[in-house]
């Protein structure tokens, strides 16, 4: 019983602003990096300017289609739990590769700046599966009920369900 707090709808929003702080964290330390070395790109720092955008396009996916009506219709929990699915592994391989450039050649400012892109990109894996699980539990309660977790009684209304026949079924 005690678990499922972890696993709260309301958590969304929360994890969402941290991913995104922290995702705008890795792109310019990624950014500054880059242009502390003259000359020479790494592929961890493209790797890492690359995943951080795909990671604020799936945010702003996310954000917008759950908060304005004028997205709603593209909404969907399974798509959710997918995206923040893969954003596990793309995270891993950032710091994997950061790992690796790191152990062929680190010096300097820009290894020390390489090393907390490792250290965030690992705090972003792990708010990634936390928010992957809490997904789950949206779309298999979506599912298994026909309405969302924690969905009011006008939102229940769309599938044609009351309040009363979602407790009858649990």
């Amino acid at each position: 019983m005690g678990y499922k707090i972890f696993l709260e709808n309301k958590l969304k929003n929360r994890l969402h602003i941290i991913m995104l702080l922290l995702t705008v964290a890795v792109m310019g330390l990624a950014g500054a990096r880059m242009f502390m070395i003259k000359g020479q790109r790494t592929r961890s720092d493209s790797m890492a300017l690359a995943m951080g955008a795909k990671s604020l396009v799936f945010l702003a996916y996310q954000l917008c289609t759950e908060h304005m009506r004028r997205f709603k219709r593209w909404a969907s929990l399974k798509a959710y739990f997918i995206i923040n699915a893969m954003e596990v592994i793309f995270w891993v391989a950032v710091a994997g590769l950061n790992v690796q450039s790191n152990m062929k050649r680190c010096r300097g400012t820009t290894c020390a700046l390489s090393w907390v892109v490792v250290v965030i990109a690992g705090v972003i894996h792990f708010f990634s599966g936390w928010m992957a699980a809490i997904c789950w539990c949206d779309w298999r309660y979506f599912k298994a009920w026909g309405v969302e977790r924690g969905a009011t009684s006008s939102n229940s209304s769309r599938s044609g369900l009351t309040n009363i026949d979602i407790e009858a079924r649990k």
